[in-house]
C-alpha cells in the first residue's frame, strides 16, 4: 500500500515536471509580434483601412467642382411617317404671282425634316471658370477625410490596446498556472511527509486527510487554471492570427513613476486623435457657414455642345455646334441662405461645446488612469512585503512542523497563505502593466 501511494506521487510528479518542460518548449510571441501579427490578421483593422482609403475619395469629389466635365448621347427615333418640305411648291407659287414658272430642274428639291428612322446624338463639354462654392467644399472634404483618418486612428489604438491587455492577461494566467503546478508539488509533498509520520505512529490520521484534501483541492485549481489559460491563448491568437499553442512573455512589472497630471493632461490634449477631431470639426463647420455665404457670388462656366442628326434640316449640315459663356446670379431663395446660415451658426456652437466635452472627458481619463496606475503600484508593493511575511511564516512552521512542535493544520494554513500572496504578486504585477498600458492610451502615447 506504502509502496503504491509512493509511486503514485513519484509519477505525479514525472507528470508535473513533463508538463512544464512541454510549456517551456512552446514558441515564444512577444508584444510586438503579438500587435505586428494583429495589424496584418485583423479583420476589424483591414474593416478600418478600407474607410481610410473610403474617405480619400471625399477629396476627389470634392475637386469635381472645378474639373471639365463631359458627356455623350445618342437616341433613335421610329416616327410614324417620314416628313419633308417642298420648298419647291413655294417658289412656283411665288413665280406664278408674277405670271412666270420655273422650270422643274431648277425647283430646289424637296427637304426631309423628319425622317422615318431618325437617329440623333450629342456631345456636351462644361468647364466652371468661377465658382466661389468650391472653395470651402473642397477644404471641407480635406477636413472629411482627416477627420475620417483620425476616427479610425482612435479605433485602431483601442482594437491594439484590447490585443496588449489580452496579452498582458495571458502571460497571468501563464504564471498562475506554473504557481497553481508548483503548489500542487508542494501539497504532494506534505501529504508524502504526512503518510510517513502516520506510518511512524507520530501524527494522527487526521493530518494525512487533510493533506489529501489540500492536494485534491490544487489539482482542481491546476485544472481550471490550464483550461482558462488555453481558452486566453485562443482568443489572444484569434486576435493575432495564430493557430498554433504559444506561451508569452512574463510582463515587467517595474514601471516608471507617472508624471504630474498636468503634463499628462497637456500632452493627451496635444494628441490625442478625439481632441485633434473635435477643433476639425469646428474648423469644418466654419467653412459651412462661408459656404452658405459664397452662395450669393454668381457662378461662370464655358460650354460647348455638338449635335448630330441625319436630318440636316435648313442648316444644311448634319453637325450643328455651338459654344458659349453661362452666368448664373442669385438673386432671391425665399430666405433659404439665411435659415442655412442660423443652422451653420448653430453648428459651430454645437462644435465648440463638443470641443469642451471632449477636453473634459480627456481630463478625467488621465486623471483616473493616473490614479489607477498609483494604486496598482501600491497593492504590488503590498502584494510583495506580503509574500515575504508568507514565507517567513511558511519557513517558521515548517521547521515547528518537523520538529514535531507544529500540527499540520498549521503548516496547511501557512503554504495556502503563502500560495495566495505568490498569486495576488501576480495578479498586482498584471494589474500594473494594464494600468500603465491604459496611462500611455489615456494620453495618446500609445501608437502601435
Amino acid at each position: 500500500m506504502t509502496r503504491g501511494i509512493a509511486m503514485g506521487f513519484a509519477a505525479a510528479a514525472l507528470l508535473a515536471a513533463q508538463a512544464a518542460n512541454a510549456e517551456d518548449a512552446l514558441p515564444l510571441l512577444t508584444l510586438d509580434e503579438a500587435l505586428a501579427g494583429a495589424k496584418q490578421n485583423s479583420p476589424d483593422l483591414a474593416v478600418l483601412h478600407e474607410k481610410v482609403a473610403q474617405a480619400a475619395t471625399i477629396v476627389d469629389k470634392a475637386w469635381v467642382l472645378y474639373r471639365p466635365q463631359a458627356s455623350a448621347g445618342i437616341t433613335f427615333q421610329r416616327n410614324n411617317a417620314e416628313q419633308k418640305l417642298d420648298m419647291g411648291l413655294f417658289v412656283q407659287g411665288m413665280a406664278g404671282i408674277f405670271g412666270a414658272t420655273v422650270p422643274a430642274e431648277k425647283l430646289p428639291p424637296p427637304t426631309v425634316i423628319q425622317h422615318l428612322n431618325q437617329w440623333s446624338g450629342q456631345f456636351v463639354v462644361y468647364q466652371p471658370i468661377v465658382n466661389a462654392r468650391a472653395l470651402p467644399q473642397i477644404e471641407n472634404a480635406k477636413a472629411a477625410g482627416e477627420l475620417a483618418s483620425l476616427s479610425v486612428e482612435q479605433a485602431r489604438r483601442e482594437i491594439l490596446f484590447g490585443v496588449a491587455a489580452s496579452y498582458f492577461a495571458v502571460a497571468g494566467l501563464q504564471q498562475g498556472e506554473d504557481l497553481t503546478r508548483r503548489t500542487v508539488e508542494q501539497f504532494a509533498g506534505h501529504e508524502r511527509g504526512a503518510r510517513s509520520r502516520l506510518a511512524q505512529g507520530t501524527t494522527p490520521r487526521v493530518a494525512v486527510l487533510r493533506a489529501e484534501i489540500d492536494r485534491r483541492r490544487a489539482e482542481e485549481d491546476l485544472v481550471r487554471a490550464r483550461y482558462g489559460l488555453q481558452g486566453a491563448r485562443r482568443s489572444l491568437g484569434i486576435m493575432v492570427g495564430r493557430a498554433d499553442t504559444f506561451r508569452v512573455e512574463a510582463p515587467e512589472a517595474q514601471v516608471a513613476e507617472p508624471e504630474d497630471e498636468a503634463v499628462l493632461v497637456a500632452r493627451a490634449l496635444g494628441s490625442r486623435p478625439d481632441v485633434k477631431a473635435a477643433r476639425a470639426q469646428i474648423e469644418v463647420a466654419k467653412r459651412t457657414l462661408t459656404d452658405v455665404w459664397y452662395k450669393l457670388i454668381p457662378t461662370l462656366g464655358a460650354q460647348f455642345v455638338l449635335r448630330y442628326s441625319d436630318s440636316a434640316g435648313f442648316s444644311d449640315t448634319n453637325w450643328p455646334w455651338f459654344a458659349g459663356l453661362n452666368l448664373s446670379v442669385p438673386l432671391y431663395d425665399g430666405g433659404l441662405r439665411y435659415a442655412e446660415a442660423r443652422e451653420a451658426e448653430s453648428k459651430i456652437r454645437e462644435a465648440q461645446a463638443q470641443l469642451r466635452s471632449v477636453t473634459n472627458r480627456v481630463t478625467d481619463d488621465v486623471a483616473r488612469a493616473r490614479l489607477e496606475l498609483l494604486a496598482a503600484v501600491a497593492n504590488l508593493e503590498k502584494a510583495r512585503a506580503l509574500v515575504q511575511l508568507a514565507k517567513e511564516s511558511a519557513a517558521v512552521v515548517k521547521a515547528a512542523w518537523d520538529s514535531g512542535l507544529a500540527s499540520y493544520v498549521e503548516t496547511s494554513d501557512a503554504a495556502t497563505q503563502l500560495a495566495m500572496a505568490e498569486g495576488s504578486v501576480l495578479v498586482e504585477a498584471v494589474g500594473v502593466r494594464v494600468a500603465a498600458l491604459k496611462v500611455a492610451r489615456a494620453v495618446g502615447d500609445f501608437r502601435p
